[in-house]
């Protein structure tokens, strides 16, 4: 399975232990942390498959370890959707085929409310930074959707300029 390292390295050409690799994760973990979300995210896009690749995940290791790595087909999901209309998503998950890490109970195993935003460099998405929420009645508001989206625009950035 490929770690965040080369992952990064691959799609985003972001070397490891970069102060670059250290920004995007500041941001997916200070996006999290905002919405409430007990985990975080970084996709990049694989142009090649037309599939977004788990880089990096904030808020539990085992999260991480389970994650990176992973597929997700870019027109699935609200990651999907987010990278289809380079808008930012908020909802109920709609793709539920990744393998997550075990939880304690069974109806936290899934995220309840999902929050993709798309990292664009010069308007042309790259990748997507999402915010997972678990547990009954969990919902991302419109200021969690707006704060993302501008978390996403300095990973952008970020990228860009690396």
């Amino acid at each position: 399975m490929a770690t965040r390292h080369s992952v990064l390295q691959t799609y985003l050409g972001i070397s490891p232990r970069t102060s670059e690799e250290a920004v995007l994760r500041l941001l997916v973990d200070l996006g999290r942390q905002y919405a409430g979300a007990e985990e975080g995210s970084l996709l990049v896009l694989d142009r090649k498959t037309k599939e977004l690749v788990f880089a990096m995940t904030s808020g539990d290791r085992q999260s991480e370890r389970t994650l990176v790595g992973q597929r997700v087909p870019a027109g699935r999901g609200l990651a999907g959707l987010a990278v289809a209309t380079g808008e930012v998503q908020a909802g109920a998950p709609t793709f539920r085929d990744l393998r997550q890490r075990k939880r304690t109970g069974a109806a936290d195993r899934q995220p309840s409310a999902v929050l993709a935003a798309p990292m664009l460099v010069r308007d042309e998405v790259i990748g997507v930074l999402t915010a997972a929420a678990f547990g009954p009645g969990r919902r991302f508001t419109r200021d969690h959707a707006a704060f993302y989206g501008k978390i996403a625009a300095v990973a952008g950035v970020v990228v860009d300029q690396q």
